[in-house]
């Protein structure tokens, strides 16, 4: 899926996702179990997502940091530079604003820690907060019009988010380290956020929540693309434990065998006829259980949502 705004000017757009500061969440230290195969434990995904999303006629550039760090040229070479990330990126977030503001690059920043929390960014250029929409096409539009830094910062906020989008396609972008292919099937247009789950962390327009029904044609049109497992995050899942009750019989009635499942809601049967064999919420698979608040592990800090990728 790609944006349908048609630029006036060819830009050049460098996108940078940042390394994963070391943490018990981020299992770093299980990486050389798997020789040189694992250098993160999370694609990125969001970014992948809004570069597939720019105009066609854009060059754009892609570049991991967790597996090659961007360098000065690659900064010059840019017109703006795409930063997404969250909290546990925050320090190296702040990196790559400076090394791009070192060769008067504009930066963009969006992504789950600065929807959340866009006070934490105050020298970035432009925020986008929210998910993929019509604050995208917005950003597109001024990018395309100007993209030299002004002096104050700029935000562009999602009111209206994207229609699903077509799951099977698989964009592939240029970067220097290879061809970094993300298979959309595993993404919605909104994992440039994070929001891939129940809840949205807190932001400037409060919370926004998917209705079970948009769960469950999201978990449809990824079942159809071949997927055979879903996860939901834990701590995002529980954020608003009316939204994962109201959800939860429908996972359950998913991740149990064909013959007790619901006939009545067509996201469970569909799912499942499609080829979906399961789903699970924060690693606890839900096939057998009752439901009720005992099937969403609880833990500290489980009453809010956090930023997560």
């Amino acid at each position: 899926m790609r944006t349908r705004y048609v630029p006036e000017t060819s830009r050049r757009i460098l996108c940078v996702f940042p390394r994963y500061a070391p943490s018990f969440g981020t299992f770093q230290h299980a990486y050389p179990l798997f020789g040189r195969r694992i250098r993160a434990f999370m694609p990125p995904q969001g970014l992948l997502v809004v570069a597939a999303y720019l105009p066609e006629r854009w060059q754009v550039r892609f570049i991991d940091e967790n597996i090659a760090g961007a360098r000065a040229a690659d900064f010059r070479w840019a017109d703006a530079v795409l930063v997404s990330g969250m909290h546990v990126q925050r320090g190296q977030i702040e990196d790559i604003i400076r090394r791009a503001h070192a060769s008067d690059r504009t930066v963009v920043l969006g992504g789950p820690s600065v929807s959340g929390y866009p006070e934490y960014y105050p020298h970035a250029d432009i925020l986008h907060l929210g998910e993929l929409g019509d604050a995208t096409d917005a950003l597109i539009r001024h990018l395309d019009a100007q993209t030299l830094r002004s002096p104050g910062q700029r935000r562009f906020e999602t009111a209206e988010r994207l229609p699903l989008p077509e799951f099977r396609g698989r964009p592939t972008i240029s970067s220097r380290c290879g061809s970094t292919s993300s298979r959309a099937s595993s993404s919605r247009a909104d994992v440039l956020t994070g929001a891939s789950s129940v809840t949205f962390p807190r932001s400037t327009v409060g919370t926004r929540l998917k209705t079970s029904e948009q769960v469950l044609a999201e978990l449809d049109e990824i079942a159809a693309a071949g997927v055979a497992a879903v996860y939901f995050v834990d701590d995002n899942f529980i954020g608003n434990a009316k939204a994962a009750l109201d959800l939860l019989p429908h996972v359950i009635a998913i991740a149990r065998p064909s013959r007790s499942a619901p006939r009545a809601h067509h996201g469970a049967t569909s799912c499942r006829a499609s080829g979906c064999s399961g789903a699970s919420c924060g690693g606890s698979a839900y096939a057998g259980t009752t439901g009720g608040p005992s099937g969403a592990r609880r833990g500290p800090g489980s009453g809010r949502a956090r930023s997560r990728g």
